[in-house]
């Protein structure tokens, strides 16, 4: 009897030692099909870094939080995304952003803005008391909303602009701007123009999707501010 309790325990003791074997092995298997999807990630961004001449990189934490990504969110998903899908999603908005950014500054150079005049953005604190002629206005511009801080000047019927204080970018679904890719600017540059009716702004900065990923470090953007809208 007692031999035959040892045979049953040693045989139960072999029972767990194959189960948790084949659980680790089986475990295993996921956490490197994960890990392998994230380095076949990599390798996409690195190839179409190289074969379009742009950075494609993983967001900062200061650029996810600037477009209203949550990081673990984005890496989930990242981590779960079709690599050969991705590849060709990422081909196309790149190419997209490519005419999107050539176009922006082609307006901006025939409004007369200067790249090399550009200025870190510093949002305004909107709780100091400015004069009543300094507004700050809004307009929709390519995956984010445009920002103006600027002196209204108001003669009878005609509007027009002084002192340019501040403009900077909004973007991702708390300032409704619900859908990835999402524009963040890092500078700005202006020239005011039509007898100072309007303000041409050029913006530049960068282009993230809703996997962390920047597509882009040297995106531009331009919108015009007309004054008599206002």
């Amino acid at each position: 009897m007692k031999k035959l309790s040892i045979s049953f325990f040693s045989l139960l003791l072999l029972v767990s030692v194959m189960f948790g074997a084949a659980y680790a092995a089986e475990n295993k298997q996921v956490i490197s099909g994960q890990a392998g999807n994230e380095e076949t990630i990599q390798a996409i961004r690195e190839n179409l870094s190289v074969e379009y001449g742009v950075k494609i990189s993983v967001a900062s934490d200061e650029q996810l939080k600037l477009v209203g990504l949550d990081k673990t969110i984005a890496q989930q998903k990242a981590a779960a995304i079709n690599a050969k899908e991705y590849e060709a999603y990422l081909r196309n908005l790149i190419e997209q952003e490519k005419k999107n950014s050539n176009e922006a500054v082609a307006k901006a150079e025939a409004a007369g803005i200067k790249k090399e005049n550009s200025k870190p953005i510093i949002t305004p604190n909107q709780s100091i008391i400015t004069p009543q002629s300094i507004i700050t206005v809004e307009k929709n511009i390519d995956n984010a909303k445009a920002r103006l801080k600027a002196d209204l000047v108001t003669t009878g019927p005609t509007h027009l602009w002084g002192t340019v204080e501040q403009a900077w970018t909004v973007t991702g679904p708390a300032y409704g701007v619900p859908n990835p890719p999402y524009f963040g600017a890092d500078t700005w540059s202006y020239n005011k123009i039509d007898g100072n009716r309007t303000v041409a702004v050029s913006f530049h900065g960068f282009l993230i999707d809703g996997y962390g990923t920047v597509i882009n470090n040297d995106v531009s953007r331009y919108v015009e501010f007309y004054a008599g809208s206002y």
